[in-house]
C-alpha cells in the first residue's frame, strides 16, 4: 500500500470479481452498483503525498478536495476491480486535470505506474 494513497478493501472482492459477469447479469442485482452490494472500505495512506496534499487542500480549498476525494475512491475501487462503470467519472477527471495544468504543478519524472492489486485474505470456508 506505500505506493498507493489509498485501496479499497472487503471481506468478499475476490470472491465477487470472479463472479461478476454472472452476478451483474443477474436482473435481481443488474441496477445495484457493485461497489454498493460489496460495501467496500476506503484504507488510506497517511503519509503518502497525495493524502498529505488532500488535507492541505481540504483547509484551503474544499471543493477541490471533495472532487480529489472522489477522484481517489473511485481509483482505489477501479484498482480492486469493482467500479461498474468508470465513464460517470470523466468530467470530474477532466476538471482535476485542468485544475492541475493550470496551477502549474511541478514536472512529474515518470510516466510509468504499476498498478498494484490488493487481495483481501481468504475467508475460512465451513465444512
Amino acid at each position: 500500500m506505500a505506493d498507493f494513497p489509498a485501496i479499497v478493501t472487503s471481506a468478499h472482492i475476490s470472491t465477487f470479481r470472479s463472479m461478476k459477469k454472472n452476478f451483474l447479469a443477474s436482473q435481481q442485482f443488474s441496477s445495484i452498483p457493485l461497489a454498493e452490494l460489496l460495501r467496500p472500505t476506503l484504507e488510506i495512506n497517511p503519509s503518502h503525498p497525495v493524502i498529505l496534499k488532500l488535507f492541505d487542500a481540504f483547509e484551503h480549498d474544499r471543493p477541490l478536495a471533495k472532487m480529489a476525494l472522489e477522484q481517489l475512491y473511485d481509483n482505489a475501487l477501479i484498482a480492486a476491480g469493482v467500479m461498474d462503470d468508470p465513464r460517470h467519472m470523466l468530467t470530474r477527471l477532466n476538471l482535476l486535470l485542468s485544475h492541475a495544468l493550470q496551477k502549474g504543478s511541478p514536472p512529474i519524472t515518470s510516466t510509468t505506474v504499476e498498478p498494484e492489486v490488493v487481495e483481501p485474505e481468504p475467508e475460512a470456508k465451513s465444512i
